[in-house]
């Protein structure tokens, strides 16, 4: 755990990764180089270091290998003294940051949603330095991971409190509702709503049941009634159970005739 992966260009031009231990770092470093990020910086430029990262030993038995942040927490745990469990988690979840490519509410919740506040705080900030600390070949951080970390836990919070308050169907259309939330906890952008009260708002307007114009349904499937696809008892059985509120439960009684109910249902939908 104590290795570094020094990545250089090599004669061919081709980048070399070598293997060094703490302590053959240290001494490969001028004297007056270390603990000055300037003159360090030029150092590695003029030795034509590209990149230093931790080495992760793989597990040749093939199993997964562990990231640092989990050995490092392990490691800890067994240093015999008492550490805060906050500070376990900031440690164990420090590169968290680097699994979100794009917003997704769904793998905050994967990551941060089993914390209490407390260690979420901690591990966000931790991940934020370990962003912010990472710098690139001109010599800034790239925070992009981050952002989108951050825009993750916007949509997660939304989601949790607009579930946590959401009404019991009533008046939505829960087949709707369910499929907006499984949508939304993978979207991939940034929701524009600010609150839970906004977001609310949204899943009402695209959640309400769809309203039907009758006179058009009745045209429609009558026109299937005289191509002999439907009967004329059939067409009578679906204008009865829209009428009642029941459109959900004719794909279940009717089958195999669906497949021209379905387009008259769709052609007389309310827009």
């Amino acid at each position: 755990m104590d290795t570094l992966l020094v990545k250089r260009k090599g004669t061919d031009g081709k980048t070399v990764q070598q293997k060094i231990s703490w302590e053959e770092w240290q001494a490969l470093v001028p004297s007056d180089v270390s603990g000055d990020p300037v003159k360090m910086r030029a150092w590695l430029l003029q030795s034509g270091i590209e990149g230093i990262s931790y080495y992760h030993p793989s597990d040749h038995k093939g199993g997964e290998s562990k990231a640092h942040g989990k050995a490092g927490a392990d490691e800890a745990r067994g240093l015999g003294v008492e550490v805060d469990p906050t500070v376990l988690v900031a440690i164990e979840n420090h590169e968290v940051a680097y699994q979100f490519n794009k917003p997704k509410a769904e793998t905050y919740l994967k990551y941060f949603g089993p914390m209490n506040s407390d260690a979420r705080d901690m591990a966000l900030t931790a991940s934020y330095i370990d962003t912010a600390a990472s710098l690139g070949r001109d010599g800034n951080p790239e925070l992009s991971n981050f952002i989108a970390l951050t825009s993750s836990k916007h949509n997660a919070e939304l989601l949790t409190g607009a579930e946590s308050v959401l009404p019991s169907a009533d008046g939505l259309d829960p087949d709707k509702v369910s499929k907006l939330f499984t949508e939304l906890r993978k979207a991939d952008y940034r929701f524009p709503e600010a609150s839970v009260e906004q977001l609310l708002d949204r899943i009402k307007r695209e959640c309400l049941p769809t309203e039907y114009n009758i006179e058009k349904l009745e045209k429609s499937l009558q026109e299937y009634v005289v191509e002999g696809n439907i009967t004329d008892a059939e067409k009578k059985g679906v204008l009865e159970m829209v009428n009642n509120r029941n459109a959900k439960q004719i794909g279940k009684i009717y089958g195999a005739k669906m497949k021209f109910i379905s387009l008259a249902l769709r052609a007389a939908e309310k827009k």
